[in-house]
């Protein structure tokens, strides 16, 4: 909308991807080590894809170790991704090897069980926790929220709706709500993200719809530009 005027009507499957992605980019950019070099990143579907890129965008990478269920699935995904990332794709056989060294990991997976042990994370690591977003679902474990040093996410309102990871640390008040931060006002500088080197950062990504709107004013205005579209009546 342009001061309450409709200019678009866009398919949002793709973009979606594409904003939950940027977002990761985004808390990955603020809150991960400078020097972070080594992904691991849980699950090989169609949201790892712009998981994987976002980092790749605001890190150097060295390495990458991607870890699914299937072994067939993360092969393929290494594989079909190497151009992608400029470095090397690995195929981590457990969650243990996946970790093994990581600065950054991102879980992009349908899980409703913890995916890795909270005692295999190390100083200075920097997670993002994209995939669980009901009670219902839960990527990380309860140790991996105790170890974190800090807690951000996108939206302290929507940790109600979609914060499955952390709504039952919150109810048993292992996790207090004055300890989440949000994300906006790191990026704009008004809070502190990572304090030092050895902190353990953590990034719950709910996605909001400002995101989706960003995101889709490029597409528009892109699509404007390379005259592409069809115009349509309303």
């Amino acid at each position: 909308l342009h001061e309450g005027e409709l200019l678009a009507l866009m398919q949002a499957d793709r973009l979606g991807q594409r904003r939950t992605g940027a977002a990761t980019g985004v808390a990955t950019r603020f809150l991960a080590r400078p020097d972070a070099a080594v992904l691991a990143l849980f699950g090989a579907g169609w949201q790892a894809r712009s998981q994987l890129e976002a980092v790749c965008a605001v890190r150097s990478l060295r390495e990458v170790r991607v870890f699914s269920r299937a072994p067939e699935s993360r092969e393929r995904f290494c594989a079909d991704m190497s151009g992608v990332a400029g470095t090397a794709l690995i195929p981590a056989a457990t969650p243990e090897a996946a970790l093994e060294g990581a600065d950054v990991v991102v879980t992009a997976t349908s899980a409703r069980q913890p995916i890795f042990d909270g005692a295999l994370l190390r100083p200075g690591m920097h997670l993002n926790v994209v995939g669980s977003n009901s009670l219902l679902k839960r990527e990380v474990d309860d140790e991996t929220l105790r170890r974190a040093d800090r807690i951000v996410v996108d939206s302290r309102d929507a940790v109600p709706l979609e914060g499955g990871d952390l709504l039952a640390a919150l109810e048993r008040g292992l996790l207090f709500p004055e300890a989440l931060q949000e994300l906006g006002p790191i990026v704009a500088g008004r809070a502190a993200g990572r304090q030092s080197a050895e902190e353990i950062t953590l990034f719950k990504s709910h996605g909001l719809a400002i995101e989706d709107v960003a995101v889709a004013a490029r597409v528009y205005h892109a699509a404007r530009a390379a005259g592409v579209g069809q115009e349509v009546g309303v």
